[in-house]
């Protein structure tokens, strides 16, 4: 758990973005994906259930990051995690875990004074992109994207012939002669 020295969301977003400038020599030295010209910001920080959620934008990738109130009474491997693994990664092994009766998966992270936090992310290759606005800008489409395709999905389910006459039953239905 957080010291309650980051119970603040200001506090927070200081750490958590020093904490990644930290991490920046060493990724970025190993990411050919990385891009120099982005920095270290946090563009959102909000509460879902007991979990404080930022949205992080580093040169190597745009991530979710989350960080519990509480204890959250995942399960956590046996594996070490501290911030990196043996290669040198980020990200630390995939945990699932449910908010709001609904699935999530992250990469479970250590750090020696955040503690236990999850990363979810979102956009790797960063070369692609000239800002960190361009970044967002994408970002937005491809979540537009989604959300039209579940849209899509609802209304592109098979209806019954059933279905279908009732709600034509609006309509005088034809005559036989």
């Amino acid at each position: 758990m957080r010291p309650t020295a980051l119970h603040a969301d200001a506090a927070l977003k200081n750490y958590v973005i020093a904490m990644f400038n930290g991490y920046r020599s060493r990724f970025m030295n190993q990411q050919a994906t990385s891009n120099p010209a982005l920095p270290v910001r946090i563009y959102s920080l909000h509460r879902l259930e007991f979990w404080r959620v930022l949205l992080i934008l580093t040169p190597w990738m745009l991530a979710n990051l989350l960080t519990p109130d509480i204890n959250p009474g995942l399960f956590l491997p046996d594996q070490p995690v501290d911030g990196q693994d043996a290669e040198g990664h980020l990200l630390g092994p995939v945990i699932r875990f449910t908010v709001f009766d609904t699935q999530h998966k992250a990469h479970l992270n250590f750090d020696s004074h955040l503690g236990h936090y999850l990363l979810q992310p979102l956009i790797f290759c960063m070369e692609r992109y000239p800002d960190a606005e361009a970044v967002l800008t994408a970002w937005n489409l491809l979540a537009e994207n989604r959300k039209r395709k579940t849209i899509y999905r609802e209304y592109s389910r098979e209806v019954s012939r059933r279905e279908i006459f009732t709600r034509l039953g609006e309509t005088k239905p034809l005559e036989r002669s």
